[in-house]
């Protein structure tokens, strides 16, 4: 019996994406992966964002009246 376990594969976005994204510039992005507050993936040379540490890291800016 094969049995096979499927997941949905986790969206990976660029540089360019992520700030589209969340709204703000590439310089930003950046710099807050190079502060380590936003995890990235390398894969060879580029540098990749997972989506879901991109909405935690719009969840933390948020300011709540």
């Amino acid at each position: 019996m094969n049995t096979q376990v499927s997941r949905v594969p986790a969206a990976l976005l660029n540089v360019d994406e992520a700030a589209d994204y969340c709204g703000v510039s590439t310089k930003h992005i950046w710099r807050k992966k190079d502060s380590g507050e936003l995890p990235h993936v390398r894969m060879g040379r580029r540098v990749l964002f997972l989506e879901s540490d991109l909405i935690d890291f719009i969840m933390k800016a948020r300011v709540s009246s």
